[in-house]
C-alpha cells in the first residue's frame, strides 16, 4: 500500500522578542526588522549606524538621533509617534520627522533659535499673527482646528494671513476696534463682512486657505437678521 505524502502548511512562528502590539519607538523598529527577516546589522547598514546603536535603540536605551528620524520613518513606513495636539507640538514634530536643528529653522525664519523653542512649547492660546503663520507655511497646512464661532473666525483668519488687528481692519475698511470687537465675541461680523475676510485668502494654497464653515456663516446671518429687525422695532 502506497504511503500517503502530506505536505503540512504552517506560519513559521514569531521569534520570542517579537513585538505584536509595539508601544515603544524600539519596538516599531525591531518589529519592523523581524518582517523583513534582517538582522540589526543589516539594518545599521541602512542607517549608518553601529549595530550597538540598532541595539540601544531597540531595547530603549538611547534616543533615536535628530538626524536619524528621516530614515527611521522611511523605513517604518509611517510615524509611530502620537500626532501632535497643539501648534508647537505639530512644528516640533515635522521640524524632527525632516532632521532639521532649532538653529537650522531659526535662520530660514530669520529669527534666533530661542524663538523656534519658543514657538514649539508655547501653548495654542498664546500663537499669534507672528507664529502662526510660519508654523502653518512650514508644516505645509493650516494647523488650526476647525473655527466654531464667528469670533475664532475671524482670529484664525487674520493669524493665518500674519496681520494684527489694525492691519485686518485696514483691509477690510473698519476700526481695529471693531476687528477686536468680533474677536472677543462682543459684535459679529456680518456676512459682507465675512465674504471680504474669505476674500482675502485668495493667492495662497488650498491646504492652506480657511474657507468660513456654514454654522459660522449662518450665525453671522442670523445675528443681521435680528439686528434689523430690532432697529425696524
Amino acid at each position: 500500500m502506497p504511503l500517503c505524502q502530506r505536505k503540512l502548511n504552517a506560519a513559521k512562528p514569531k521569534p520570542y522578542d517579537y513585538p505584536a502590539d509595539p508601544k515603544t519607538l524600539g519596538e516599531h523598529l525591531r518589529k519592523r526588522r523581524l518582517d523583513l527577516h534582517l538582522v540589526q546589522r543589516e539594518v545599521a547598514d541602512i542607517f549608518g549606524v553601529n549595530e550597538s546603536t540598532i541595539q540601544n535603540w531597540e531595547v530603549g536605551s538611547h534616543s533615536v538621533s535628530l538626524s536619524a528620524w528621516p530614515t527611521v520613518l522611511e523605513f517604518l513606513g509611517y510615524d509611530p509617534r502620537p500626532s501632535g495636539q497643539t501648534l508647537g507640538e505639530k512644528l516640533r514634530l515635522h521640524r524632527e520627522s525632516l532632521g532639521l536643528p532649532a538653529a537650522d529653522l531659526a535662520r530660514e525664519w530669520c529669527v534666533d533659535p530661542s524663538t523656534v523653542t519658543r514657538y514649539e512649547l508655547k501653548p495654542d492660546h498664546l500663537q499669534d499673527h507672528l507664529s502662526i503663520p510660519k508654523i502653518a507655511q512650514f508644516v505645509g497646512y493650516n494647523p488650526l482646528c476647525e473655527p466654531n464661532s464667528p469670533r475664532e473666525y475671524v482670529r484664525q483668519t487674520r493669524c493665518l494671513l500674519g496681520l494684527s488687528q489694525k492691519d485686518l481692519g485696514k483691509l477690510l475698511g473698519v476700526c481695529a476696534e471693531l476687528v477686536s470687537q468680533w474677536e472677543r465675541g462682543v459684535t459679529l461680523p456680518s456676512i459682507l463682512q465675512i465674504g471680504r475676510i474669505e476674500a482675502l485668502f485668495v493667492g495662497m494654497t488650498e491646504s492652506l486657505r480657511l474657507p468660513c464653515p456654514e454654522r459660522v456663516r449662518a450665525l453671522c446671518s442670523s445675528a443681521k437678521r435680528h439686528v434689523r429687525a430690532r432697529g425696524r422695532a
